[in-house]
Formats: structure tokens, sequence, C-alpha cells
């Protein structure tokens, strides 16, 4: 009888073990079917995923012309920046010959550099190395202007309203992007407080419209920078007036810009180092009026041969000479 029990006992646990074992499989084979199904959900989904992102990939003429504008931008690698002083029919200038140009030969030298595949960028955008704004198949450069003459901003009053002489440098720029919508009139004016003969005058020397002529100029594409205060020879002076003329024009001149931006009075760089570190102390970059040793482009800024403290421009005068000699040959 015990043997009996015995074997029925082990029977029961034997049955119990296969039980067991069966249910233990199934779930494995449950678990793994799901995991099977998953990863096939998973799979084709990553399919379709893909069809879709490949339907999104422009079409090779659209990188072809990414391609373009990429190249176009690294092959630029020094970008001529223009120098004017006075836009006005040269008997009427105070400034001389040397300094003046016409409105005409202003039109007539916008148009060879247009023609010739040039449109302007801001000073910031080439500080900031940003050509973006260059088409393919175009070239930059950057125009500027020295000492806040009357014809660079000068307004004249038409029925009792005040408007932008067409004749002056703005006029002649905005007159010009009006009729080639690619060419954007953008422009920087280095201003001083003195007019040619020495003497203390607002900048554009119509004095009572001059705080009008500040918020027009801030609001616009228009940029205005640091020629210092009295314009004088910084080679000349004394440490103590240099820093003078800086620490005035910052009192009389508030912007926004990103950068603090100087233009050499006459072009006459420091010469010695006291007078270098207030250059540094205050201003980010600054303008020369001529050549560095570098050439009469300025190299990019992320080039070792851009000079941060004497970028060079171009002289311009009452004719084409330095624009076709050192610009367009």
């Amino acid at each position: 009888m015990k043997k009996k029990l015995l074997y029925i006992s082990l029977l029961i646990i034997i049955l119990y073990f296969i039980t067991y074992i069966h249910s233990e499989t199934k779930r494995e084979y449950y678990n793994l079917s799901s995991i099977f199904l998953n990863q096939r959900t998973s799979y084709f989904q990553n399919i379709k995923l893909r069809k879709i992102q490949i339907s999104n990939i422009p079409d090779n003429n659209f990188i072809k012309s990414i391609n373009l504008k990429d190249n176009n931008q690294n092959q630029i690698k020094r970008i001529p920046i223009l120098m004017y002083h006075e836009i006005k029919i040269p008997e009427e200038s105070s400034y001389g010959e040397r300094y003046t140009v016409s409105p005409s030969m202003f039109k007539k030298q916008l148009k060879i550099m247009y023609k010739n595949n040039y449109i302007p960028i801001s000073i910031e955008e080439f500080l900031n190395d940003n050509l973006n704004s260059v088409p393919s198949g175009k070239k930059p450069f950057i125009i500027t202007f020295d000492n806040a003459t009357s014809g660079q901003f000068h307004f004249i009053k038409q029925n009792n309203n005040l408007k932008i002489d067409p004749n002056c440098a703005i006029g002649i720029l905005n007159k010009f992007e009006n009729k080639y919508p690619d060419f954007k009139a953008k422009a920087t004016f280095f201003i001083d407080f003195i007019n040619s003969k020495g003497l203390f005058q607002l900048p554009f020397q119509q004095d009572q419209y001059w705080p009008k002529k500040l918020s027009f100029l801030k609001k616009s594409k228009y940029n205005i920078y640091c020629h210092t205060c009295f314009h004088n020879f910084i080679s000349k002076v004394k440490r103590k007036t240099v820093l003078n003329n800086i620490r005035l024009y910052n009192y009389l001149i508030k912007t926004n810009n990103q950068y603090k931006i100087l233009a050499y009075p006459y072009g006459d760089i420091p010469d010695n180092d006291k007078k270098i570190n207030v250059i540094k102390k205050y201003f980010d970059f600054a303008f020369g009026a001529f050549s560095n040793k570098y050439g009469h482009k300025s190299y990019r800024i992320h080039s070792k041969k851009f000079i941060k403290y004497n970028i060079p421009r171009i002289e311009i005068n009452n004719n084409l000479k330095n624009i076709k000699k050192y610009i367009l040959k």
C-alpha cells in the first residue's frame, strides 16, 4: 500500500512538472512571437519613414544651387572697401578736387560696379564673415563715407515737406536700389564734428536737422561709426588728446551697433604703443585710408592676413581710375 501511494505521488509530481514546463514554453513562445512582431512592425515603419525622408530630399538642381553658393562664398578671398568723402559738384565743394566726387560720377561708379557683378554688403556682415546676402555669381564690396559732409546726407524742402536730396549720396543710393533691387543700398558713415574749415559743426552740416538725420540713420540700413570728434592726426597729437577725442565722440553719439569701429582721420595710424592701446581699449576694429602691407583689398576676417586695426580702403576720386586699377583689373 505504501509503495502504491509512493508511485501515485511520484506520478502527480511528474505530471505537475510536465504541465509547468509546457506552460513556460508556451509563455516564452508568445514572448518571442511578440518581440518578433514588434521588430517586424518597427522594421517596416523604418522603411516607410525612409521612403518619406527620401521623398523630401530636394532635387539635384536645388542641391547644386546650394553648393554653388557655398563655393561662391569660399572663392571670395578679398573684399574691396571704397572710401568716399564729399558727393557734390566740384565747383561747389569746399573739400577740394581730390576728395569730391560729383553726383553724376558717383552714379557712374555704382553702375560700373553693378555691371561687374558687385553688390554692397554692410560692415557688420563683413566683420561677421556673413556673405549670405551675396547670390551666386555676385561679389561683395563695401561703401564707406568719411567726414559726414553735406553732400552725403542732405535734406531739401518740397511743398513744406522735408525730403532727402536726390543728388546726395543717400538719395542716389536709394534710387539705385529702386532701379536695381538686388543692389541693396548699404553704406557706412564715419562721422566727426568738424567741417572743412576746421570749425566745430554737427555732422552733415545742416545743424537744425541733425537730430532728425541721426534718428533716420539709426533706423535705416545705413550705419554710423567713429571718425573721432575733431579729426586730428593721431600721430601728431598727444595720447590724452586722442583719448579725449574718442570720449567726446562717445558722449555725443550713442548707437546700438554690434561693434565699436574707428576710421583713422587722414588714415593716420597711431605712432606708439600707448596710443595703439587707447584704440584697442575703445574699438574692436579700425579702418585705414590706404592699402596695408597685403594690398588695397581687405582679406576676410578668418584669414591670417586680416589686420584688425589697419583694415585697408580704396580712396575714390572723381573718376573711374582707382575702381579700374584696384577692383576691376
